[in-house]
């Protein structure tokens, strides 16, 4: 069974060219072949507010993971539409925006180890 009951959070700059260790980061604490690309569309939804950081969270219960983005400001309607939603909805099991609205939330299930 993957790790149950863990929490990892990392500041990233704002900038693009931090998604492609986002999506490394995320792929190395959850077993699930999309957690890495859905973990890249939540950070470009909030990379749209031009933060100076991103907080990434990734959270485990059981096989469930939760990988969350969030930043300094409140997101634009913009952010949370289009392409990058349609993503998120495709691969994850549930998704939405933090309390605060400075940010986006996916849910997968982790992929059992024989």
């Amino acid at each position: 069974m993957p790790e149950s009951g863990q929490s990892w959070q990392r500041r990233f700059p704002g900038n693009a060219e931090q998604a492609r260790v986002v999506r490394v980061w995320v792929g190395n604490h959850v077993r699930h072949e999309d957690a890495p690309l859905l973990a890249d569309e939540l950070f470009v939804a909030v990379l749209a507010t031009r933060p100076a950081k991103i907080q990434m969270t990734v959270s485990t219960a059981g096989y469930r993971a939760r990988i969350s983005a969030s930043g300094s400001v409140a997101l634009p309607l913009h952010s949370v539409r289009g392409a990058g939603l349609s993503i998120i909805r495709a691969f994850s099991s549930c998704h939405g925006t933090t309390p605060d609205d400075h940010g986006l939330w996916a849910e997968v299930t982790q992929e059992k180890t024989p």
